[in-house]
């Protein structure tokens, strides 16, 4: 019977479902890696409120890092401050049953896949920098919170069918809380009174924190059990690592109210180690299971940017910005087993994970409203294309390919709206002021200027 068929599968569950992982942005294939569809903003409140379209604009601290070209149109030394607040939503497989009807039998009554929603936020000082321009050259100094994320999930364990028998995923409980800063300087020259080009390095510092605990089903069908004993492995990802890498920019006013920007923003590596250790409910408590080194690529981005000032009092600028979200899963790393253990099954399986490069186009207009205290209003949107990991194709009536398309999904383009305000007292302070808007990512953003 159908339900004998159910129980007898269990055993294989124990000993390992999900196989392999890939190079995402936490390289293994855990849970709690899967929905997340992770963006590498660039710093400022103004720049948010531009809905990002800044590589042609550049003309504030945050050129630095945006397009280091653009420290050429700063007049005078200036310091910034950037404190900002983001939102988050992730989505993953949590119940249901795929590629099959549900049996009907204890917990599996569900036809499809159920997917949920953690949220989360942080909040920190995302940019601060010192900028000295003179008249032919200009230096900064900055910091910059390229990633600040965490999250947490907890999952009933969903039911699949392979090969005509029925399979369920351990339900899990999963958290990751992962930093990336960078300290970089930057510099600019400017070639000519309408071209500028710059260049930056950065020193890159990594954290990476993630604990995933798998628990057992003693029944098939029953409701999970997520007490401490109930445990039957651990799986970390943890590490710390730095890396240097640099930065490129140009800007050109090639018509009177025309600004062409270029920007090339290399991105940092990273190496963690990704283990696996048995749990209380194993028999064999704290024995390990697999130890490997796992590389987090962060993607390179290109850029360009054209901005238009009509008027004075208004401003349009729109950015064109490829990125190489496809490093992501250069490598694979599996973090439930050793790698060099892996068959040519589970090999093939893991290499369909993948993240397509992505075309972002962004738009953004400012209006400053001139007097002797001017105010600017700022909007954008920009079209986030979908960069979750996710399997590529239909999966082979297989447990490692079957498995793996169940918890790596794709996910849907984003469409962001952003606006924001500025504030310019006298010749000195300036504050701005946005938000950034879509259905997995909301940023609030705020910062301060301080000329001399």
């Amino acid at each position: 019977m159908r339900r004998s068929v159910i129980k007898a599968t269990a055993l294989t569950l124990v000993a390992g479902l999900v196989l392999g992982g890939g190079a995402a942005w936490a390289v293994t294939d855990a849970e709690i890696n899967a929905g997340v569809q992770f963006n590498f903003a660039t710093p400022g409140a103004r720049s948010l409120g531009l809905a990002g379209a800044f590589t042609g604009v550049a003309d504030d601290a945050t050129a630095a890092f945006t397009n280091p070209a653009g420290l050429m149109i700063l007049s005078k030394p200036e310091i910034s401050l950037e404190a900002k607040f983001s939102d988050f939503t992730t989505e993953y497989t949590d119940r249901g049953h795929a590629f099959g009807g549900a049996t009907g039998v204890g917990v599996d009554t569900e036809d499809g896949l159920f997917i949920e929603e953690a949220d989360s936020d942080t909040v920190g000082a995302a940019f601060i920098s010192f900028v000295y321009p003179r008249k032919r050259w200009a230096v900064a100094a900055y910091r910059h919170e390229l990633a600040n994320f965490e999250t947490e999930i907890t999952t009933q364990g969903a039911f699949f069918d392979v090969a005509g028998a029925s399979f369920r995923l351990f339900p899990v409980m999963a958290d990751m809380d992962l930093q990336i800063s960078n300290y970089g300087v930057s510099g600019a020259f400017r070639v000519s009174n309408n071209l500028s080009i710059g260049a930056g390095v950065s020193a890159y510092d990594f954290e990476i924190d993630s604990t995933t605990q798998r628990f057992g089903l003693t029944v098939f069908e029953e409701v999970p059990n997520f007490s401490p004993a109930n445990v039957q492995n651990i799986q970390t990802q943890d590490g710390d690592d730095t890396d240097v890498a640099f930065n490129v920019g140009l800007q050109w006013k090639f018509l009177p109210k025309w600004n062409l920007g270029l920007a090339f923003r290399e991105g940092a590596e990273f190496d963690y180690t990704a283990a696996n250790t048995f749990g209380p409910a194993s028999g064999t408590p704290g024995v390990p299971i697999a130890s490997n080194t796992a590389t987090f690529s962060v993607p390179d981005v290109a850029g360009l940017g054209v901005s238009f000032r009509p008027w004075d009092a208004l401003l349009i600028s729109f950015d064109y910005d490829r990125v190489e979200y496809s490093a992501l899963t250069d490598d694979v790393t599996s973090n439930f087993f050793d790698q060099g253990t892996l068959t040519p099954v589970e090999l093939t399986a893991l290499g369909k994970l993948e993240v397509e490069d992505g075309d972002e186009f962004r738009l953004g207009a400012e209006y400053v409203f001139l007097g002797k205290t001017p105010v600017a209003i700022r909007v954008g949107t920009w079209l986030d294309p979908d960069h979750k990991i996710s399997f590529d194709g239909a999966p082979a009536d297989i447990l490692e390919e079957k498995s793996l398309a169940v918890l790596f999904f794709e996910g849907d383009d984003e469409v962001h709206v952003s606006a924001g305000v500025g504030l310019v007292i006298g010749k000195r302070f300036q504050i701005d002021a946005a938000i950034d808007v879509s259905n997995l990512i909301n940023i609030a953003s705020v910062s301060g200027v301080f000329r001399f």
